[in-house]
């Protein structure tokens, strides 16, 4: 009895001091704590904003993110529903300049409630930057299809973008001389039924090679269709650097192929040959500025109808040395001093096969308009595959350090001293010759050399 007593007294004690639960009630539950989301947003450029969030909870299965153009509190829509580890989204599409929006985001779960809303943020999209623009030369000579008589027209960045023009960056290698030139003269009426190579070695397996044609342009045209993009060789001597032959150049002995890819007769009943007239290696000496030419024999030679020429230079231990051009001074920056590049992916060469496509065999692309030639043809299958291997494309300025401060707000080459006037292509589709060798090799050229370029 005695012990009893004590066990009771003992049970009394403790429902004092820490409460006495009542038979058979359950448990109290743990209160959650209430999930909340905080919304960011802010602008990239006038089309498009960035959304970030944060989260006092894991384990979303999703988010739910929702914009309105009406009212904070009416008129919303859903934007996209990301994956439940999300933190930002860029919102772009359906984006205009200078519209107020409204976003919320909430996170939903697969056996759980959906978390409340986040606060809602207000967010207006700037208006297009009034300045940003290119200057685009057109060859068409000044005053008769301009308001402006300038021979340019003006492309804005925001036009650009939402055109998704693409564009070609021009790597000037600044300071760069030549130290070996292959010079060679090849007649043929057709020259797009030709490839020419030059090579150092056996002919079946060069030690070198560079191609003056990267491509067999004779696949897709057909005679008696395209008719205007047919032209023949020019009549004179075609110079090619070929300096990264200088270490083998007086082991081996150069040559020149021309492969003639013309049928032996046309559809109309002729067959185009062409000849071989000339073919040349010059040495230059960059400390003493000597040039030693050396020559082919046995010249002329014709080419034939489905076949390859060839014409060799006994350049094998006859060349000498080739001396490496040494800088007597540093050399100022060329673009890849400031960017990025890797090379063309597969995804990238499939995107950009979607936007321009690939050559039709026989079609003319020398679109006339007004009696001016245009001329932008796609590449063709062949023409892509290359470009893959070589084309570098631009991913962003070295470095963390933002080079705005080292450039001007502004250029125009166009006004330099050094640049040719504005051309006339006629009708022909030449926009590349004028652009890469008339307007930038030749103002490249003046300025390191005659100090102005003549009208």
């Amino acid at each position: 009895m005695k012990n009893y007593l004590i066990m009771f007294l003992f049970f009394c004690l403790i429902c004092f001091l820490e409460g006495c639960p009542s038979p058979g009630s359950p448990e109290e539950p743990i209160e959650e704590v209430e999930k909340v989301i905080v919304l960011t947003a802010e602008g990239i450029d006038s089309r498009a904003i960035r959304l970030s969030w944060t989260c006092n909870f894991e384990n979303a299965d999703h988010f739910w993110l929702e914009s309105s153009t009406v009212s904070p509190t009416q008129g919303f829509v859903k934007v996209t529903s990301p994956v439940g580890n999300a933190t930002s989204y860029d919102h772009a599409s359906g984006i205009t300049p200078e519209v107020t929006r409204w976003y919320r985001i909430k996170a939903t779960f697969n056996s759980k409630p959906d978390s409340p809303w986040s606060n809602t943020v207000e967010i207006k999209t700037p208006a297009p930057h009034p300045h940003g623009c290119f200057k685009v030369l057109n060859q068409w000579e000044k005053g008769n299809w301009e308001n402006v008589p300038d021979g340019a027209c003006f492309l804005t960045y925001e036009a650009a973008k939402q055109a998704q023009v693409y564009g070609i960056f021009f790597d000037d290698k600044v300071d760069y001389r030549p130290t070996l030139m292959a010079v060679f003269f090849v007649s043929h009426p057709i020259r797009g039924e030709c490839t020419i190579v030059v090579g150092l070695g056996p002919h079946d397996s060069p030690v070198r090679s560079k191609k003056f044609f990267p491509y067999n342009p004779y696949q897709f045209f057909d005679h008696g269709a395209g008719m205007d993009d047919i032209h023949p060789f020019p009549v004179g001597l075609i110079a090619m650097d070929i300096s990264e032959f200088a270490p083998d150049i007086n082991d081996y002995n150069l040559f020149l192929e021309v492969n003639d890819y013309g049928p032996d007769s046309t559809p109309e009943g002729y067959a185009y040959t062409g000849a071989i007239i000339d073919f040349q290696v010059e040495k230059y000496d960059p400390i003493t500025h000597a040039i030693a030419t050396h020559y082919a024999v046995n010249l002329p030679i014709n080419t034939i109808n489905g076949q390859k020429v060839y014409v060799d230079i006994n350049t094998a231990g006859n060349i000498g040395p080739v001396v490496s051009r040494t800088r007597p001074y540093p050399r100022p920056a060329n673009a890849s001093d400031y960017l990025n590049y890797h090379h063309m992916t597969d995804f990238e060469r499939a995107e950009l096969e979607q936007a321009f496509g690939v050559a039709e065999k026989g079609k003319n692309y020398n679109q006339i308009i007004n009696g001016f030639g245009t001329g932008l043809r796609p590449p063709t299958m062949q023409e892509w595959e290359e470009m893959q291997k070589s084309v570098l494309i631009p991913d962003a300025l070295k470095g963390a350090v933002n080079r705005s401060n080292e450039l001007p707000s502004s250029v125009d080459l166009s006004k330099s001293k050094y640049f040719p006037p504005v051309g006339n292509q006629g009708s022909k589709g030449s926009c590349v010759s004028y652009s890469m060798i008339y307007s930038i090799k030749l103002s490249r050229k003046h300025s390191n050399t005659i100090g102005t370029c003549p009208a």
